[in-house]
């Protein structure tokens, strides 16, 4: 009878612990988000928008310490591009464009930057970037941003 018991035990800790939670599966369906980064004030259409994802506060807005990032050609007055299959999570968008493709965000003598930039909820930098905090937003199911380019 003990025998029965200890395997029944080993039998259900394994199952919970192979059983992914509840909040990040449906079925048999991963809970994923799409969000759609929308640029609408583009002045010069040249070169490449750069897009920084970030999900960490410790890396926001650093280069190469992105979640995701996407870097495409600028088509048109207005750019617009989904990140598909994100987890649900808060996260801070920093966005530019690369008017001459050179692959990072020119800036004067002083450090202010040459170069169209912005970052999600609008926010304006004054002396330095701005942070995680003041740019983050809750992604908990598709969603769309619009971001305004500051010159």
């Amino acid at each position: 009878m003990n025998k029965k018991i200890v395997v029944l035990a080993l039998m259900t800790s394994l199952f919970l612990v192979s059983t992914p939670a509840r909040s990040q599966v449906v079925g048999d369906q991963v809970n994923s988000c799409n969000l759609t980064v929308r640029i609408d004030n583009i002045r010069e259409v040249k070169g490449e928008m750069q897009l920084g994802l970030y999900n960490k506060a410790e890396n926001f807005p650093k280069v190469d310490k992105q979640y995701k990032l996407v870097i495409r050609k600028v088509t048109g007055k207005i750019f617009q591009y989904t990140f598909r299959g994100l987890p649900p999570g808060e996260y801070a968008l920093a966005v530019f464009q690369d008017r001459n493709s050179d692959g990072k965000i020119n800036k004067n003598i002083l450090g202010i930057p040459k170069e169209p930039y912005g970052f999600s909820n609008n926010i304006k930098p004054h002396l330095s970037a701005p942070s995680f905090e003041k740019t983050k937003f809750l992604l908990d199911s598709d969603k769309t941003v619009s971001i305004t380019l500051f010159d």
